[in-house]
């Protein structure tokens, strides 16, 4: 019995030696740099630890675009990280590729992609990114790349002028033409690239979806003020129509910024080169195969599928009529326009005002409630630009 008591005694007093031992290596880890966590000897405390967004691209453009992709590096740890970029193909340039990001920020850099002298086809190549962390210090992007022969919508850019000048205008037509015989839905979106910097500012407006059936076109103007601090040089002006990644219309235009002797010494500004006034959105429309206008912030419509419903011409009728006390007027638009509904009785006086204002093309209805008034004929007036219908309604009580 005594035996064993020793034993025991002997086996308590490595056990104790050994976990001091371990918790003063502990503490003289934590001391230094480069400790360790205790619970995880493998694991370095404030480490950096990269992540990268997107994990892929997958893309599709027509020859001679060019295109610029965002990605995303972030260092969701604390210590600094430190990164550097291969591209891997000679068609994929940055805007730059080494730098370093603090704990918890987020470093963004846009990927080129140039296809000039590229033939139709698919194209791969992968982007490697070397960093300090020491976990994931290797990520890889894969890049692929399908190059196709024609644009699905027609894209067209008109500037009023391309030379321009400090503390003066940038003005374009955008035009978007469907010549297909398919119902069509996209995004539309601009940028403008500098040649100087080699850095491309944008989306200016958008991206903002729409669609286009056959043969309707997207028209419109932007209207941007070139700042009196812009960079000096050549100013590449791009539209772009795109089905997520896949680019289904393009178009750029060249420009030239000079400066005045009223602010050739007015330090650069860099990314805010070129700032937009106005709302393109009130100087878009779409135009249909038939010369309807319908304004671009009315086009949801489209979207939902509703653009074979819309109706060909002006149309006023009632339900039920005869009626006793109450109808439903209805009445359609074949494109947007100021509309005025009244009710006029027998001897040609008007007796109520149902609409009046700017309405977009579709079907519309109303209800009359004419509880108030006395039995008779009286007629639904309705006025739309110069035009003018009328239905006559029975009241029968």
């Amino acid at each position: 019995m005594k035996k064993i008591v020793i034993l025991f005694a002997v086996l308590g007093i490595l056990f104790w030696g050994v976990s001091a031992a371990q918790a003063g290596n502990a503490l003289k880890s934590e001391a230094s740099n480069d400790a360790l966590n205790p619970l995880n000897p493998n694991m370095i405390i404030d480490a950096p630890s990269i992540a990268v967004n997107p994990s892929a691209f997958n893309v599709t453009f027509s020859q001679g675009v060019h295109f610029a992709k965002k990605l995303h590096i972030t260092n969701e740890g604390d210590a600094l990280l430190t990164y550097s970029v291969d591209l891997g193909a000679d068609w994929l340039s940055a805007s730059y590729q080494h730098d370093s990001v603090s704990g918890g920020e987020t470093d963004s850099f846009t990927i080129y992609f140039n296809t000039e002298g590229l033939t139709i086809g698919d194209y791969s190549a992968v982007i490697t990114i070397n960093s300090n962390d020491p976990y994931d210090p290797v990520v890889e992007v894969p890049v692929n790349m399908a190059l196709v022969q024609d644009m699905i919508l027609d894209v067209s850019i008109t500037a009023v002028d391309t030379a321009l000048v400090r503390d003066g205008y940038f003005d374009a037509d955008i035009l978007v033409e469907n010549n297909t015989a398919e119902y069509i839905e996209f995004d539309i979106y601009d940028e403008v690239h500098s040649e100087a910097t080699n850095m491309t500012l944008g989306p200016l407006f958008g991206p903002y979806s729409t669609a286009l059936p056959p043969l309707w076109k997207l028209c419109g103007h932007v209207h941007y003020w070139v700042a009196d601090c812009s960079i000096i040089g050549n100013y590449l002006y791009k539209f772009y129509a795109v089905q997520g990644d896949t680019v289904i219309g393009y178009d750029e235009q060249m420009t030239t910024v000079s400066a005045t002797s009223m602010n050739d010494h007015v330090p650069d500004c860099g990314a805010k080169s070129f700032e937009l006034e106005g709302s393109p959105l009130n100087d878009l429309y779409l135009l249909s195969e038939d010369g309807r206008k319908m304004p671009f912030a009315e086009a949801q419509s489209l979207l939902n599928g509703d653009y074979a419903n819309l109706p060909d011409e002006i149309t006023v009728g009632a339900y039920p009529n005869p009626f006793n006390a109450r109808t439903e007027i209805r009445y359609t638009l074949p494109s947007s326009s100021d509309v005025t509904l009244e009710i006029y009785n027998l001897i040609g006086q008007r007796v109520e005002s149902l609409r009046s204002g700017y309405e977009s093309a579709g079907r519309h209805s109303v209800y009359w409630d004419a509880s108030t008034y006395s039995s008779g004929i009286y007629f639904a007036r309705l006025t739309v630009g110069d035009k003018v219908i009328t239905k006559r309604l029975a009241l029968m009580k």
